[in-house]
């Protein structure tokens, strides 16, 4: 996104700049200008955004400091944003694993908050990564209203079950495990387990 689109919003910048300087007088005057003026804030309104979604995609701290540290970051801004009081424990899993495998899990963890937050009416929340065997294990659970199992199943296809779908493809595509847990009035726990084989890279 951030080299393709921002090269192309940059060009059209530059090309507007060109049009600007050369267009004759007669034009000036009869609106053309302030459109081009116009048009050259809206690209620059756009390559602000281009540059926020590209740090969304894949926050800069996951590629710097690794998995553990940019959750704790997500948490501690959603801590502040709410009322809740959200938790992180790892065990064995401040080494450095795979791309894949870190932005997957942070995708995941970052839907499973968003949803709680969302949904659930939860205080707290808490968020647990492991390593066992041959694999990582994460556990997501909230003290929230929880869902009857066959609102759980119905959730698929809806406003969250889009958020679900999209954890559950995440999973598969990493060769793991998904499953919901929750019964009505007595929370929610999401829990994954995905294979890390040759995964971990330091």
């Amino acid at each position: 996104l951030h080299d393709e689109l921002g090269q192309a919003l940059t060009a059209i910048q530059m090309n507007l700049s060109i049009i600007e300087k050369k267009l004759p007088g007669i034009y000036k005057s009869d609106g053309l200008l302030e459109t081009i003026k116009e048009t050259k804030k809206y690209t620059e309104t756009m390559s602000g955004q281009l540059q926020y979604l590209s740090r969304k995609l894949r926050p800069p701290m996951l590629d710097v400091l690794g998995l553990i540290p940019a959750l704790k970051s997500h948490v501690n801004g959603i801590n502040k944003r709410t009322e809740m009081n959200i938790v992180i424990e790892s065990e064995d899993c401040e080494q450095r694993f795979l791309p894949d495998i870190e932005i997957n899990l942070f995708r995941i963890i970052q839907e499973s908050l968003h949803n709680i937050v969302k949904h659930s009416n939860a205080k707290n929340a808490r968020v647990m990564l492991k390593k066992v065997n041959e694999g990582l294990q994460l556990k997501i659970e909230d003290d929230g209203i929880g869902l009857a199992r066959s609102k759980v199943e119905k959730s698929i296809g809806s406003d969250t079950g889009i958020g679900i779908m999209g954890m559950q493809e995440r999973v598969s595509d990493l060769g793991g495990t998904f499953e919901i847990i929750s019964d009505e009035g007595g929370g929610t726990s999401i829990l994954v387990e995905i294979p890390l084989k040759s995964a971990s890279i330091g």
